[in-house]
C-alpha cells in the first residue's frame, strides 16, 4: 500500500509526496517494474522493481513517479510530482503553480528531504513520453522538511517506468504550463510560480516568486502586443523586485518616481516587449535597471537582462 503525506514549502504552497509503500503490488495506475536509479550523496541508489510505482494522475500533464527500495527495515525513496508536462523536453523542478515542472524529494524511513521553490533545484530530462510508458534522467538537490536536516544531492537520476494513463483524465489548464526567467544582477533567476490573468481594465500584471525573491512586471495602460517603455514619465510600467516572497512591499527595487518640473517621473528604465497575446496565453520578454527603493536594504541598482515569461489563463 501507498501512503502520500501533505507537506508545506516555505511559499505557503501545499505538495503532496509518497512516503511509504509496501507488499510489492503495483501502483493505483501502472508500476510494479520499470527501473529508477541514482546516486544520493554519493552512494549508488537503486529501486527495486517491485516498489515502482505511477500513482493515478489528477490531469492530463500531470506524472506522479515513485521508486524505492528497502534496506533493512528502513524504505528509502524517491518521488516526483510533475504537472504542465507537454512532451519530452528538460523541466525545472522545485517549481509549483503555473510553471511546467514539478518537485522532487527523497524519503528514508520516515525523514524527508524536498527541493525547494527555488525555481532551481534541479532538473528531470524526459527523453520519452507516451500513453504507456515515460523515461528520461533527474538530478537536483534537497532540503531537509520533515524529521531530516542538511540536504540530499541526486545525481546520475535516471528512470523508465511503464504507466497506464486513464481515459477519462481532466484536460491540463492553460494556467498549468509557463515560466519567469531572467539575469538579475549578473545572475540566473528562474521563478518558481508565475500567476497573471488577462489583461483587465487597459492593465497588465504578472507576477512571479522563489525562495528569494518576487518580481511583477506591468503595463498600464496596456494596448496589446508591442514594446512599453519604462521610466521617465511612462510610470505605469512597471517592474519591480523584492528580497524575499512578500509581495507588493514598497521594497528593493524598482517602481520608484519622483517629481521633475512638475512631472512624476520614474527612476528605473528599460522595456518590456509583449510578444504574442491570445485569448488564454501571454508571453514576453524584458531588459531593465532598477533603482533602489524607498525602504529595504538596497543601495545600489539592479540590472535585469534577458528577461522572459509566459503565462497561461484561466
Amino acid at each position: 500500500m501507498c501512503r502520500w503525506r501533505v507537506v508545506s514549502s516555505g511559499l505557503v504552497v501545499s505538495v503532496t509526496i509518497m512516503t511509504a509503500c509496501g507488499g510489492g503490488g503495483t501502483g493505483p495506475t501502472g508500476g510494479g517494474s520499470g527501473s529508477m536509479s541514482a546516486t544520493i550523496n554519493g552512494t549508488a541508489w537503486s529501486a527495486q522493481s517491485n516498489l515502482i510505482q505511477f500513482p493515478a494522475p489528477q490531469k492530463q500533464g500531470h506524472y506522479p513517479l515513485y521508486g524505492a527500495r528497502t534496506a533493512g527495515n528502513t524504505l528509502n525513496g524517491v518521488t516526483f510530482n510533475l504537472v504542465g508536462i507537454t512532451g519530452p523536453g528538460t523541466y525545472r523542478l522545485g517549481t509549483a503553480g503555473g510553471v511546467s515542472g514539478g518537485f522532487a524529494s527523497v524519503n528514508e524511513g520516515s525523514a524527508i528531504w524536498q527541493t525547494p521553490l527555488s525555481g532551481a533545484a534541479g532538473t528531470i530530462s524526459i527523453s520519452t513520453l507516451t500513453d504507456s510508458r515515460i523515461a528520461g534522467t533527474f538530478q537536483f538537490t534537497a532540503e531537509g522538511v520533515v524529521g531530516s536536516s542538511g540536504t540530499r544531492e541526486v545525481t546520475n537520476g535516471q528512470f523508465d517506468i511503464p504507466i497506464t494513463l486513464p481515459g477519462n483524465l481532466p484536460p491540463m489548464a492553460h494556467a498549468d504550463t509557463g515560466f519567469m526567467a531572467v539575469t538579475m544582477g549578473g545572475n540566473p533567476w528562474y521563478g518558481a510560480t508565475v500567476a497573471g490573468g488577462a489583461p483587465t481594465g487597459g492593465s497588465l500584471l504578472v507576477i512571479s516568486v522563489n525562495t528569494t525573491n518576487s518580481l511583477t512586471v506591468s503595463i498600464a495602460p496596456y494596448n496589446g502586443p508591442g514594446t512599453y517603455t519604462v521610466g521617465g514619465t511612462n510610470v505605469g510600467n512597471r517592474i519591480t523586485v523584492t528580497q524575499g516572497t512578500v509581495q507588493g512591499l514598497p521594497c528593493c527595487w524598482g517602481g520608484r518616481t519622483q517629481f521633475v518640473d512638475n512631472q512624476l517621473v520614474s527612476l528605473d528604465n528599460g522595456t518590456i516587449t509583449i510578444t504574442s497575446a491570445t485569448a488564454n496565453r501571454i508571453r514576453g520578454t524584458f531588459s531593465a535597471t532598477l533603482a533602489p527603493g524607498l525602504t529595504g536594504t538596497a543601495t545600489a541598482n539592479l540590472v535585469l537582462t534577458n528577461g522572459g515569461f509566459s503565462y497561461g489563463f484561466p
